[in-house]
């Protein structure tokens, strides 16, 4: 993997560990990947990076924020289920 790459890689990785859990989520899905994947792409091509560069660094950045958005749902979903698990124990 070229050095290009891996810093798109590590930009979009430090970038995904910043994204918020949005409760309506489900709701607001399309939306929130759209909304997200264009944030991203307009970064990173204002950083220097061509279209090609970051499609073939992430395998298709659309698809990389959608699910990175869907992963981050579903472990906030899970610390949510733990909590109310722990309140109800106590």
């Amino acid at each position: 993997m070229s050095a290009t790459y891996k810093q798109i890689c590590s930009i979009v990785d430090q970038w995904s560990d910043n994204l918020p859990f949005l409760a309506d989520f489900p709701k607001k899905r399309r939306g929130v990947v759209d909304s997200t994947y264009l944030q991203f792409f307009m970064a990173l091509t204002t950083l220097g990076f061509t279209e090609a560069e970051i499609e073939t660094a992430t395998g298709g950045l659309y698809h990389l924020v959608e699910r990175r958005l869907d992963a981050i749902y579903r472990s906030g979903l899970v610390i949510l289920k733990m909590d109310k698990d722990v309140l109800t124990q106590d």
